[in-house]
């Protein structure tokens, strides 16, 4: 073990690059202030139940395999597989390190896990993310997201989880695109352990497998990548794995991943679209867009608060603007329309373009008759576009707008100016017709 800090500068350029992948164990799922799942809590839960049917456990059976495997045998698979389900629905907690994932760029994500931490995280977070646990599912690889991937099946799913003595027999035995595609990753990739305890003989003979095919193209060749345990180690298991490829750091899991995302945010994101990096613009631009849009889209917000010019200020104008058209991100401008400010309506206005939700979001909320609201600002922005194609549920509202006795007058005429253009449009499309 080494005591010396990890080379966060060389492990984030991969992060980011794509040429480094996550491994997360039972370490991850615990933490001794907040609780959770722990590997010792499962087997004494299981421990408890055997011996409430009689069926108390001899001394030596404590490992989880063992246990779950003396469990089904005593009182069947599926009782044994409900209890486990139970137990961890039940005491699952989400932690700082789930937290920490989903602000890392795209990342493939290896876990033996049964809980949906990770999972529920990226959905509270809104991040997107694919979910492999079955083989069929490899058809939704997409690496501009993060894949989770789960080698011995999750909680959520209607397959039999990987538990038992039987079961890790079978799962090292049987051909398995979840193994392959954890050995594909070992022998292309960086890998980090996080929260893993090495003394599983399925990594061991996992990495071992691997090493033997690396070492077919180079006699000297192995696995690369890091051990991230705050448990103990000995000089013996430091070495033993050194000669496996892995170096072994002693630190916490959320640790090192804060670190870790500090790290990659030095990289800014005008630094890594600037000049100096064209050629990892060429090769990595959709990832480091796909990374960067949140805090591109909170950049420009606030620019725009703070009266800076907005998207043609940035090297990569039509970047932004890409990233601005969807409307997950255009959710985030429409509160800006509702702070009575005319140059942030009108630098808005004058560098995104706006969909049909996004305008009929914004229109509904204003109050027409208030003065100061967005609506003229809206109203004369669907004048000057160049589709004059109305949705139903907007033609529906400016009607309404040109209609109401109480809207200002400046309204009513920019209404019936769209609905007289929309008219216009739609007669020379059916005299084209003709």
């Amino acid at each position: 073990m080494t005591d010396r800090v990890p080379p966060y500068h060389r492990i984030a350029k991969d992060i980011v690059k794509g040429n480094c992948a996550l491994f997360l164990g039972a370490g991850t799922s615990y933490e001794e202030d907040r609780g959770g799942i722990s590997t010792q809590k499962l087997i004494k839960h299981l421990s408890q139940e055997l011996k409430k049917e009689g069926f108390p456990l001899l001394k030596g059976e404590q490992g989880l395999s063992k246990v779950a495997q003396y469990y089904a045998i005593k009182l069947g698979r599926e009782k044994m597989e409900g209890s486990i389900r139970s137990f961890i629905y039940k005491n699952a907690v989400p932690l700082r390190i789930h937290e920490l994932l989903t602000e890392l760029p795209p990342v493939i994500i290896f876990t033996t896990n049964y809980d949906c931490n990770i999972e529920d995280e990226f959905e509270k977070r809104e991040r997107e993310y694919e979910l492999i646990v079955s083989q069929h599912e490899f058809r939704n690889w997409d690496e501009k997201k993060t894949i989770i991937i789960k080698l011995h099946g999750s909680v959520n799913r209607a397959i039999s989880l990987t538990i038992t003595d039987d079961d890790y027999i079978e799962f090292l035995m049987e051909p398995s695109l979840l193994k392959d595609s954890f050995r594909y990753i070992l022998s292309t990739r960086k890998i980090i352990f996080i929260g893993y305890s090495l003394s599983d003989y399925n990594v061991k003979l996992l990495l071992e497998e691997t090493n033997k095919v690396i070492r077919r193209s180079r006699e000297s060749a192995k696995c690369e990548g890091y051990v991230i345990q705050d448990t103990p180690w000995g000089e013996q298991e430091k070495y033993y794995w050194k000669d496996k490829g892995l170096e072994i750091f002693k630190l916490k899991g959320d640790k090192f991943l804060e670190s870790l995302r500090d790290t990659i945010n030095t990289f800014d994101f005008r630094d890594i679209i600037g000049k100096s990096f064209d050629f990892w613009l060429d090769n990595y631009r959709l990832k480091a867009i796909s990374y960067f849009e949140e805090r591109i889209v909170n950049k420009f917000i606030k620019d725009i608060r703070e009266n800076i010019a907005g998207s043609e200020d940035y090297s990569f104008k039509q970047d932004i603007r890409n990233v601005l058209s969807s409307l997950k991100n255009q959710k985030k401008l429409i509160p800006l329309f509702f702070e009575e400010n005319a140059n942030t309506i009108d630098t808005i206005l004058n560098n995104v373009e706006l969909s049909e939700n996004t305008i009929g979001g914004i229109l509904v909320r204003s109050d027409h008759r208030k003065e100061g609201s967005p609506t003229l600002a809206m109203l004369d922005y669907l004048l000057h576009k160049k589709s004059t194609k109305l949705s139903k549920r907007i033609k529906e509202h400016v009607l309404f707008l040109s209609e109401d006795p109480e809207s200002p007058e400046g309204i009513k005429d920019a209404a019936r100016a769209i609905l007289d253009k929309t008219t216009e449009d739609t007669n020379v499309n059916l005299s084209s017709s003709d």
